[in-house]
């Protein structure tokens, strides 16, 4: 069978791997791996290997996996600012009273940062309460009344038809059911007295606050049928303002603010949604975004255990390849201290597992950044454990020894049986 037939076919049964940034390119990277192999080159036995398929297969799947396993430590103690413990994100202390958003593109020098804001009031619309008036009664001539509102800097003008034996009520909820089609930021509201056989016409703001922190509407009448002694306005007493605008009024760092809605934009950059005043200040600051943490270390945590399923799937008798996960297991079993305070547990089998909680905390106040840190002996460690299991991956296969090293000799260097007895030179493919 052709070379590549063969090397194509045992290819189906690997899991395909891309190269990354955290593979070996450097000149004198390569140089360190290549005597690393010399070496172990110079100090294996000769050995006798049935190296069948299934071998192959264990042997390449257990190097892809530790350095796959090693490029995620690297990826998690990366110090050229794309760490994602360096991910930060904008949050406030007390989001149920002023939560934040950044708007998209947008960033926020640290300088500004943090931000203390104070809320005094909250901002609601202006509602006018009119006259209870009996509702079965008919008190209003029959005619034209002509009447304004005017809304900011607008001013709408109305006719309305009041025919003869209309009832208050009736022309209560004619007058409602007018003013809603209008959409000129205006709701009404009937409110009936049962007891009294009275009833109420109230007109209140859509829009919450005012431009002048007076009024935010202002209706009048002028005019009405010459027999007449008031209009339509004044009848029900829709000029009656019950409930004042209230702006929203509230402080950064001390400067005061007021808008007329419940949502500052500050700096062009981002948006506070006011909820609630405060008795004390709110904190708006950076913190470490411990979502994308959590999902590196769970990813690192599935792909350790992942060896485990793999090793015990595809050789399962093989002692050398539970020497393999002994040697894994214990190798980080020895760091439980450190690990246990960032929600990382090992079990009897050498598996991790993790409490989300605990990680989340870890991951707050900068455990988990250490943990995996060029200066953590947990990452150091484990990196080089790694590293050796890629590099020979052949001593945890089942084999037999012909002939052991002659220490004493001089070393012979034999770089073309590596690929054979360590390293098998063989890293990513397309």
């Amino acid at each position: 069978m052709p070379l590549l037939s063969v090397y194509n076919h045992l290819m189906q049964g690997l899991i395909m791997m891309r190269p990354n940034r955290f593979d070996t390119h450097k000149k004198s990277e390569l140089q360190n791996v290549y005597r690393d192999i010399m070496r172990l080159t110079s100090e294996q036995p000769l050995y006798k290997v049935t190296f069948d398929e299934s071998a192959q297969e264990y042997t390449l799947g257990i190097k892809n996996a530790a350095l796959s396993l090693s490029s995620m430590v690297k990826e998690l103690n990366t110090d050229d600012g794309t760490s994602v413990f360096k991910n930060q994100i904008l949050v406030s202390d007390r989001p149920e009273d002023v939560d934040v958003s950044i708007l998209e593109g947008s960033s926020l020098p640290d300088e500004d940062l943090p931000l203390s804001v104070e809320v005094s009031s909250l901002s609601s619309p202006q509602e006018n309460h009119g006259n209870f008036v009996p509702a079965n009664e008919s008190a209003l001539v029959s005619g034209q009344y002509n009447f304004t509102i005017g809304i900011e800097e607008n001013l709408y003008s109305f006719q309305f038809n009041v025919s003869n034996g209309s009832t208050n009520l009736e022309l209560q909820k004619k007058l409602a059911d007018f003013i809603n089609k209008t959409s000129i930021g205006l709701r009404t509201r009937i409110v009936q007295e049962p007891e009294t056989g009275e009833s109420r016409l109230d007109l209140i703001a859509i829009t919450a606050g005012s431009s002048d922190g007076i009024s935010s509407f202002r209706p009048a009448d002028v005019r009405f049928p010459e027999d007449a002694s008031h209009g339509i306005i004044t009848h029900f007493g829709l000029d009656q303002i019950a409930e004042a605008p209230v702006n929203t009024r509230f402080s950064i760092n001390g400067s005061p603010k007021e808008v007329r809605g419940r949502s500052y934009l500050y700096n062009n950059a981002l948006t506070l949604s006011i909820k609630n005043t405060t008795k004390s200040a709110v904190t708006i600051g950076k913190v470490t975004n411990q979502e994308p943490i959590a999902e590196k270390v769970q990813a690192f945590i599935d792909k350790y255990n992942s060896i485990f399923d793999f090793v015990q799937t595809k050789q399962p008798d093989n002692h050398r390849a539970k020497k393999l996960l002994y040697e894994l297991g214990t190798t980080v079993r020895r760091f439980s201290p450190e690990l246990e305070p960032c929600g990382i547990s090992v079990s009897k089998d050498g598996k991790l597992s993790i409490n989300e909680k605990k990680m989340y905390t870890a991951a707050a106040n900068g455990s988990l950044e250490h943990l995996f840190s060029d200066s953590s002996k947990f990452a150091e460690t484990l990196t080089k454990k790694l590293s050796d299991i890629a590099l020979n991956p052949m001593e945890y296969l089942n084999k037999t020894v012909v002939t052991y090293p002659n220490i004493t000799a001089k070393k012979t260097l034999n770089p073309y049986v590596s690929s054979i007895y360590c390293g098998l030179l063989y890293n990513n493919y397309c």
